[in-house]
């Protein structure tokens, strides 16, 4: 009997030492898969203990006389943890098994891949004639990477169609690694998120490219990043001013990005963070990484997690309405903002892909994206005059409203969806201030994609033929609006509201 229990505990200590390898618990309980190097060294040593000890429980087996005391023992503390143990990990499979994933929400608009899918050459046609091969590398864009005072970038690439370098600009044949640094003064800088910067088109296909091959006289540089709106884009024009750079004029193309920032960050225009979770990012440092709560530890065992997720969730609840239908005032104390950042952060994120909600209350973000735009474009004024350069801002095509995109899933009812009521009813709203004057330096350029079949490369990104359109609408605008900053500056400066 006690040879048999001394044979069991012995591999079970052997099994728990190989269980315990440092790999296995990083892939399990770290976020970026690694664990430090102190950590790894404890792991190492239980790990050499537990198969050492197993070891002499099996040799010793034959010797259970001497050891029956002790062995009793060890045999009795052993079971009673291997069945609370066992217990537990059934609970957890359990746990994982029963779990009901998060339904997705319906999407209105057709996948990139879904749309090679079933239409194969109407894709290929979409992406400007490119074979297989290339469409596969344009869909891959350089990663975002970090930044230490815009939060992120674009990632420096030397590749087939995307090349980043000096200033996060993305190069074309015109301005390239070769005559960055001596093309970048005097120049019109082109800021805008991923639709300027040329999301799955090549260098050359970018609205920055087709400017400079269109207006030769000029030199148009991309500073464009993925997911930036208006707020980031200043932030970036601000830290080139810094470092002396200095451009003839800085352009904006902008809309979508900004449309969805209003809805889904809780805050004023001017606390606009770059990302939702950058808001709350004072207490998170680079430790965090090297070091992993024991809350992100204890979430990956879904028992705990459902438990823990079903607390969260009733917090969230009671919450009431009137702390979720404003933005946080950061002079109040007791905002949610400053008393539990966390539970203010679930809860709008949570409310952040509603886009029914925000077509319901879209009066409140109409009102905010003129207060918004407003705010940026006196701002820019007074830069734009101190250190001698001319704006504008242009408001773009947005994918989501265009009758022709050939993404909608629902193509004959597509204007009934949520997201096309809220983007519609913003867009209609900068048009009209634009129309009558209320945002100077701001361009409506929103229809260049009217009646454009091949305008669009997935639901919001430009086709080649789009930026091309773009460029020849900012172009027309340009000498008008050229006349209009000089004219504007010879009289009196524009009054803060």
């Amino acid at each position: 009997m006690h040879h048999r229990w001394l044979r069991f505990v012995g591999w079970f200590l052997i099994l728990v030492g190989i269980l315990c390898n440092p790999w296995l618990l990083a892939r399990a309980f770290s976020p970026d898969g690694r664990l430090s190097q102190s950590t790894t060294t404890l792991i190492w040593v239980f790990e050499t203990a537990a198969i050492t000890l197993g070891t002499i429980f099996l040799l010793a087996r034959r010797r259970a006389p001497p050891l029956a005391g002790a062995g009793n023992l060890y045999v009795a503390v052993a079971l009673s943890t291997f069945n609370t143990l066992l217990l537990f990990g059934l609970a957890n499979l359990a746990a994982f098994v029963l779990r009901s994933p998060r339904a997705a929400p319906a999407s209105n608009f057709v996948s990139v891949e879904e749309m090679h899918a079933r239409h194969p050459g109407q894709f290929r046609a979409l992406m400007g004639g490119h074979t297989d091969e290339e469409i596969q590398l344009l869909l891959q864009p350089p990663n975002l990477t970090w930044h230490p005072t815009l939060e992120f970038m674009e990632g420096p690439v030397t590749s087939r169609f995307y090349n980043v370098g000096l200033e996060n600009m993305r190069y074309t044949r015109f301005v390239n690694a070769r005559n960055a640094r001596e093309k970048i003064d005097g120049a019109t800088w082109v800021m805008g998120g991923s639709t300027a910067f040329g999301h799955a088109v090549t260098d050359d296909e970018t609205i920055a490219a087709y400017l400079n091959e269109l207006d030769s006289g000029a030199t148009y540089l991309n500073f464009a990043v993925e997911a930036y709106h208006q707020n980031l884009e200043i932030d970036k024009l601000l830290l080139l001013l810094k470092k002396g750079y200095r451009p003839s004029r800085v352009i904006f193309v902008d809309g979508l990005n900004d449309f969805t920032r209003m809805h889904e960050v809780p805050f004023a225009p001017a606390e606009s963070p770059s990302r939702l979770s950058n808001a709350y990012g004072w207490g998170f440092n680079i430790s965090s990484a090297q070091h992993p709560p024991a809350s992100f530890i204890v979430r990956r065992l879904p028992l705990l997690d459902a438990l823990l997720t079903g607390i969260e969730s009733g917090r969230e609840r009671r919450i009431p309405n009137s702390e979720l239908d404003r933005d946080a005032d950061l002079d109040v104390p007791s905002a949610l903002y400053h008393v539990d950042p966390l539970l203010h952060y679930r809860a709008h994120a949570r409310l952040a892909p509603d886009f029914d909600g925000a077509a319901r209350d879209v009066h409140r973000y109409q009102t905010k994206i003129l207060a918004y735009y407003s705010m940026n474009g006196r701002f820019l004024d007074r830069i734009a005059a101190a250190y001698g350069f001319d704006f504008e801002v242009f408001l773009q095509p947005l994918g989501p409203l265009s009758p022709s995109n050939a993404f909608h899933r629902d193509p004959v009812h597509y204007d009934r969806d949520p997201m096309y009521r809220y983007f519609a009813a913003m867009r209609d709203t900068v048009r009209a201030a634009i129309a009558a004057g209320e945002l100077p330096h701001f361009y409506d350029i929103s229809d260049a994609d009217r009646g454009c079949n091949s305008c669009y490369v997935d639901f919001t990104h430009y086709s080649p033929r789009l930026c091309r359109e773009i460029a020849v609408a900012i172009l027309k605008d340009l000498p008008r609006s050229r006349r209009a900053v000089r004219a504007g500056r010879s009289a009196s400066p524009m009054r803060e509201k």
